[in-house]
């Protein structure tokens, strides 16, 4: 069935926000259509009445555009809000689920992937395709086999980012990349970002009439951490191990 990612209650389509925090009539989970700004704030739509956020309190909304999108039974989602199913489970920010029904209003009944049914309502369709995801948005999840498509380039690749996508496999990984080499030298890097104090000489703080100076000094990029990277086998049945090491990949 043609979907929307942002079906906004107003218009059915166009640019919009979601509330993630209440404000003034606006609740929590609210989807709005954006009627444009001013010197005030931001003009939004909610039940056929306009009213002005003010650019300070802007944080406390998404912005997201509407697109087409076919969506039929057994095709995965990864929603973009937290919410409420009709049945009032819990709906989380990066939740993977899958399709099960599409419903005469525009609702889809939906299943998690702790096989969990919720229904999402027609103003909830706020959600990418979920055949795929980042390495930050799989932290925590575990599967069999993981596909991980890698450009090699920085500053996407390090040591960090590394472990996080090869780690999510229980058995195999299988890694595509454009360069092989280029690649293998990123992930040598920590990607751990240094303190500003780290960077500082030990006796470098020096007191001048009362107060603290600190005088010039060249930045020593070498004294960030780094790890050792090794050779990643197609064969992950070890995985459980590499897990309790943060030292290696």
């Amino acid at each position: 069935m043609p979907g929307n990612t942002g079906c906004f209650q107003e218009s059915g389509c166009g640019t919009g926000t979601i509330f993630v925090r209440s404000y003034g009539r606006f609740a929590k989970g609210d989807l709005c259509e954006i009627r444009g700004a001013n010197e005030s704030g931001v003009v939004l739509r909610k039940n056929g009445r306009q009213s002005t956020i003010s650019f300070r309190y802007t944080d406390r909304v998404l912005v997201a555009r509407a697109a087409a999108m076919e969506v039929g039974p057994g095709d995965r989602l990864q929603l973009k809000f937290n919410g409420k199913s009709q049945e009032g489970l819990g709906l989380a920010n990066g939740e993977l689920v899958t399709v099960r029904q599409i419903g005469t209003d525009g609702s889809l009944a939906v299943e998690s992937d702790a096989g969990l049914l919720k229904t999402l309502t027609p103003s909830q369709r706020l959600f990418n395709r979920g055949f795929a995801t980042t390495s930050y948005a799989s932290q925590g999840k575990t599967v069999d086999t993981v596909l991980l498509s890698d450009s090699g380039r920085t500053p996407a690749t390090n040591a960090n980012q590394w472990y996080v996508s090869i780690s999510r496999a229980r058995r195999k990984v299988l890694i595509f990349t454009k360069n092989k080499a280029e690649l293998r030298a990123q992930i040598h890097k920590s990607g751990e970002r240094g303190l500003a104090l780290d960077l500082l000489p030990t006796d470098s703080a020096v007191k001048v009439s009362g107060t603290t100076q600190l005088p010039a000094f060249p930045l020593e990029p070498n004294r960030l951490r780094s790890w050792d990277a090794v050779q990643v086998t197609a064969d992950l049945n070890a995985s459980q191990s590499m897990r309790g090491s943060s030292n290696r990949i």
